[in-house]
C-alpha cells in the first residue's frame, strides 16, 4: 500500500503507515477468509437441517444466531471502527495537518469548485453515521477540509489497495470501458453524479480529454451530498451540476452514477437510475 499520492494525503510516519496496513489485512482476512468460512458453514448447516433459504433475509435469519456469524459481525465493525480510528490518529499526530490541507493554496489547474451553501442535506445523513465514520460524510460545522480528509484517508486504509492509488480506479475502469464499448463516442458533456472529491470525475477527464466535465454533488435526479474537500482537478474540470443536465442528446452527453446509488433510501432509487435511460440514448 503506497498511500494516497493527492493533496489530502497526511504525513505519516512508520508507525502510522503500520496501524494503517495492520488495519487493512484485517478487514482483508475478514472479508475474504472468514466470509469463506461462514459461507462453507452455512452451507453445510442448511443442509443438516434440511433447509433451503430463497433471499438473502432468509439465509440472515438463519445465520443470525450462529457462533460464526456473530463472530464475523463483531469482527466487521470492529475493523470498520479501526478505519477511522487509525486515520484520527494520523491526525492527532499532527495537527497541524488538517490546517496545512484546508488553507493550501488552490493549484492553478483550470478547474472550478462551486459550493451551494443553500443545500439541505436530507434528514437521513444525520440519523447514523454511515459506514460508522465519525461525523458522516458532510463532517460538523467546520468550513474546513475534516470531512473529506478524514474520508478520503479512511477509504485508503477500508480498501486495502483494490481501488488504485488514488482511488480511482472504479473511474479509470468504467471510463476505459465506455470508450471501448462504443469507440465513436464523442461526448461534449459528461456528468458524474455524487462526484464527492473526484475519485470517478477525474478519470473520465483524462479519458475523454474534449469533453466538458462536471461533478455534480446535486443534480435533477435529486440527489443531495456535502462537498467539503478542496478537489484536485484538470483541466476543464467543473465541480457543479449545470442547468439542463437532464437533456441527454445523442452522442453529446454522458450521465453517470456509480456508488452515490448504493446510498440512496430504496423510495429515491426510481429517481437515480439514469445509467439506462442514458445508455439506450447513446445506442440509438
Amino acid at each position: 500500500m503506497a498511500g494516497l499520492q493527492h493533496s489530502l494525503a497526511l504525513n505519516k510516519d512508520l508507525n502510522q503507515r503500520a496501524r494503517e496496513r495492520f488495519t487493512s489485512s484485517m478487514r482483508a482476512w475478514v472479508l475474504t477468509d472468514l466470509a469463506a468460512q461462514m459461507q462453507a458453514d452455512y452451507e453445510q448447516a442448511s443442509i443438516d437441517a434440511g433447509e433451503r433459504h430463497s433471499s438473502g433475509e432468509a439465509v440472515h435469519q438463519f445465520l443470525k444466531e450462529r457462533g460464526l456469524f456473530k463472530w464475523y459481525s463483531s469482527l466487521r465493525c470492529a475493523t470498520q471502527e479501526l478505519v477511522w480510528q487509525s486515520v484520527l490518529r494520523a491526525i492527532e499526530s499532527d495537527p497541524d495537518s488538517v490546517k496545512d490541507i484546508s488553507t493550501a493554496t488552490p493549484a492553478t489547474h483550470g478547474g472550478s469548485l462551486a459550493l451551494d451553501e443553500n443545500v439541505a442535506l436530507p434528514a437521513y445523513s444525520d440519523t447514523m453515521d454511515v459506514h460508522l465514520m465519525p461525523g458522516n460524510y458532510q463532517g460538523g460545522h467546520s468550513q474546513g477540509a475534516e470531512a473529506g480528509i478524514v474520508y478520503d484517508n479512511g477509504l485508503d486504509v477500508f480498501s486495502f489497495g483494490v481501488m488504485g492509488k488514488n482511488l480511482d480506479d472504479i473511474g479509470h475502469s468504467m471510463a476505459n470501458f465506455t470508450r471501448l464499448k462504443w469507440p465513436d463516442l464523442n461526448p461534449k458533456l459528461i456528468v458524474d453524479v455524487g462526484c464527492t472529491i473526484g475519485h470517478n470525475t477525474l478519470p473520465w477527464k483524462q479519458t475523454f480529454q474534449e469533453a466538458e466535465v462536471h461533478g455534480g454533488a446535486r443534480v435533477r435526479v435529486d440527489l443531495a451530498l456535502g462537498v467539503r474537500a478542496r478537489e484536485r482537478g484538470e483541466r476543464g474540470v467543473q465541480r457543479r451540476a449545470p442547468d439542463g443536465v437532464a437533456a441527454v442528446g445523442r452522442g453529446q452527453h454522458a450521465v453517470r452514477a456509480a456508488l452515490v446509488v448504493r446510498e440512496q433510501p430504496r423510495d429515491r432509487l426510481g429517481r437515480a437510475r439514469v445509467d439506462r435511460a442514458v445508455q439506450r440514448r447513446l445506442e440509438q
